[in-house]
């Protein structure tokens, strides 16, 4: 019973934010810290590419393929 009060809270609360309007501020800040992330993510995915393809290269070059991992 408790469980479910708190589940239905959370539901209501979640649903107020969502439908609750930002000024123009807030809206700038929050696309602002959206694309920011995006940016982010963005650069750590090409990091880890760049890493994986010099590994790759590495092994390549030695012939030390290791098809383990």
């Amino acid at each position: 019973m408790k469980i479910d009060f708190k589940i239905d809270y959370i539901s209501q609360t979640a649903a107020h934010y969502t439908t609750f309007t930002l000024s123009e501020q807030s809206s700038r800040i929050r696309q602002k810290n959206l694309q920011d992330q995006v940016d982010r993510a963005q650069q750590v995915q090409s990091e880890i590419g760049l890493r994986a393809w010099d590994k790759a290269l590495l092994q390549m070059k030695g012939s030390k393929v290791n098809t383990f991992g």
